[in-house]
């Protein structure tokens, strides 16, 4: 019934627009009809005026003028009033009597027409003495050499003028106004007497002004809307009034009204049997079907659903059915699948719906953490963890804090079991979207580190235990070393090289013990060595973070502490203004590159021998790498390249 609607309203729009043009056509020749009845009479009147300026009884005495003028407007009765007036405007006579001398050259009609020299329609005018409504017309009569012998004016009776309008034949529902140049209404049809000499409002005075005549859709002085033809007082067939005619839309548009109401009656009535009878066929050919198949769901959803109850009518619904039973019986099998799985997980799963339901649990989330079995994800926070759930951000107190979509890092919770003891798990909270019922859902995972915690703990008294004794076993050395050396010669020197290389040893054994025998970096190797001897502004270290292996880190230990004792002793930090610049890069390899440079202040003398720490460095450098040192009269300059690979790391 849509289509047919469609095409009922698209007929009805031509229609109405073919009428539109029909209606505005009418308008438009009633008011060039108008128009040219209204430049006849006009001409008519000019015509007679010519023939009166030029008569006899004009040019001769008053009397015979006045008698001669009162026999023309006994015979014409649209003029109510003829006079002749000399080119000054004074009065030569009238079909009446007139007291005084009047003059007219004030009178607009008789300026323009001077000024003109031709036929002149004035405005709407009341007689000053009979207070009568009149149009005043003026036709100059010329002499032979051109100027203006005198001028004879017509007062054209309205009241005539209005008889005349309203004897014109008119559509029903239509209206016919005249009105002069500037606007004041001449004559109506219908209600005259309501209009007449009355002005045309302003919103529709540039169409008497204008000089193009047209149509429009207004509304008009008496509150009825009107399609309205209109030809300006400056447009022909008469130039001087104004012509309109207008026709009522409602009178205009009835039959098409009236066309489109039955049409539209037919179409509301078919449509209203078409949707009556869709209701009642879907009521039943779909909708018990669909109900059928609806409460096929509901029932698998509430795990009702037997595979052999009853199908619903019809082939195609039948296969729906089917295909629903195929459906609910993988869902049910996933189902099961899914709650064998996360009950047998080895490690601990809890499924948790929005509002603390739990709705799955592994046995083991159970069996790890020594709390009864419950449904209430409240009661078991209260339990593991002595708190409350309410207002927990925390993602394990409260897993509906991650967002959809979201997944919570790894964070690890200390919980007590049925007894209080500690236990320590990992846990880890992924969102799961909603159920069927709008709650949210959140698997929460988790590891039991108990032992790893314990473990750990257990490692770092061991480690501070290997730490100390360590120590004490270097001290032990020291210790011997200094006994030893006391009864040689030259003990007290031997001693004092002992001491430092076993403090040296010590401060990189503190760096290793911290780094739990991992690499470390070689700028704490170097702060550990020369921040006791270098002062401040005396030592510049360049370089990026480099990682150096325990076992390298111990040979390159003893040539930085080496190195660091000659400076002292020997090159540029033993004097005032000496500066020592260490810088080193990553090398491939991977590799270390390291340059030593000493800037002395005085003149340095180079050793003339070589002493046991010269020998030292020459061969910790072998085991690590390669080395090449210059000594120039500023200072020493010893450049170092160090493997970094594990191999040679394990050789060293």
């Amino acid at each position: 019934m849509f289509p047919v609607a469609a095409v009922v309203i698209f007929l009805e729009h031509e229609l109405r627009s073919a009428r539109e043009v029909e209606v505005a056509d009418q308008v438009r020749r009633q008011a060039q009809g108008a128009a040219s009845e209204m430049g006849r009479l006009i001409e008519s009147v000019r015509t007679m005026l010519v023939a009166v300026a030029v008569s006899p009884a004009v040019l001769g005495t008053r009397e015979q003028c006045t008698a001669y003028l009162s026999e023309v407007v006994r015979r014409l009765p649209q003029t109510y009033s003829i006079g002749v007036v000399g080119p000054d405007g004074a009065l030569i006579c009238r079909n009446h009597l007139v007291e005084g001398q009047p003059n007219f050259s004030d009178r607009e009609y008789f300026k323009e027409a001077l000024a003109s020299h031709e036929t002149h329609v004035g405005l709407y005018t009341v007689d000053r003495v009979t207070g009568r409504q009149v149009l005043p017309i003026a036709q100059p009569n010329h002499a032979q050499n051109g100027s203006i012998r005198n001028m004879a004016i017509a007062y054209l009776d309205l009241e005539y003028l209005s008889r005349i309008v309203e004897q014109w034949d008119l559509t029903p529902g239509s209206s016919l106004t005249v009105a002069d140049r500037q606007g004041v209404i001449l004559a109506r049809n219908p209600l005259p007497s309501q209009f007449i000499g009355h002005k045309i409002p302003d919103q529709f005075l540039p169409w008497v002004t204008g000089s193009t005549p047209g149509t429009a859709e207004v509304l008009s002085q008496d509150g009825a809307t009107r399609i309205l033809a209109y030809v300006p007082a400056g447009a022909p067939p008469i130039r001087g009034l104004y012509v309109s005619s207008g026709v009522l839309k409602e009178a205009a548009f009835a039959a098409v009204n009236r066309s489109r109401i039955q049409s539209l009656a037919v179409v509301a009535v078919g449509l209203l049997a078409s949707v009556t009878s869709a209701i009642a066929a879907g009521r039943y050919f779909v909708r018990r079907p669909v109900s059928h198949l609806i409460g096929i769901a509901d029932a698998w959803r509430e795990g009702r659903r037997e595979t052999n109850s009853a199908r619903p009518s019809g082939r195609e619904f039948a296969e729906i059915a089917e295909a629903l039973d195929r459906m609910g019986t993988e869902l049910k099998t996933r189902q099961e699948r899914l709650h064998t799985i996360i009950g047998q997980a080895p490690y601990p799963l809890l499924l948790q719906a929005e509002g603390g339901e739990i709705i799955e649990a592994s046995e083991s989330w159970w069996t790890l953490s020594g709390h009864t079995p419950t449904r209430c994800a409240r009661e078991w926070v209260r339990n593991a963890f002595g708190r409350e759930l309410e207002g927990e951000v925390d993602p394990v107190l409260n897993p509906f804090s991650v967002p959809d979509g979201g997944r919570s890092t790894r964070a690890e919770r200390e919980l007590r079991n049925v007894d209080g003891e500690p236990l320590f798990w990992e846990f880890g909270v992924v969102a799961l979207g909603t159920l069927p019922d709008g709650r949210a859902l959140r698997l929460l995972a988790a590891a039991d580190v108990t032992e790893r915690r314990l473990a750990a703990r257990r490692q770092e008294v061991l480690v501070a235990e290997l730490n100390h004794r360590v120590k004490n076993t270097l001290s032990v050395v020291q210790a011997i070393g200094m006994q030893t050396a006391k009864g040689v010669h030259g003990g007290q020197e031997f001693s004092d090289k002992f001491t430092d290389r076993l403090a040296a040893l010590a401060r990189t054994h503190d760096l290793l013990t911290r780094s739990s025998w991992l690499p470390v970096n070689l700028r704490d190797i170097l702060d550990a060595e020369l921040s006791h001897f270098a002062e401040p502004g005396r030592l510049e270290m360049t370089g990026p973070d480099i990682r150096i292996p325990a076992e390298v880190a111990v040979s390159l230990c003893l040539i930085t502490h080496e190195m660091t004792t000659n400076s002292v002793k020997y090159g540029a930090l033993s004097h005032e203004g000496g500066r020592l610049s260490i810088w080193w890069r990553e090398g491939a390899g991977p590799s270390l590159e390291l340059e030593w440079v000493e800037s002395a202040a005085v003149p340095i003398v180079q050793p003339t021998s070589r002493g046991f720490g010269s020998r030292l460095i020459e061969r910790t450098i072998a085991s690590i790498g390669e080395g090449r040192s210059e000594f120039k009269e500023n200072g020493l300059h010893f450049s170092i390249r160090v493997r970094l690979d594990s191999a040679n790391a394990a050789a060293a």
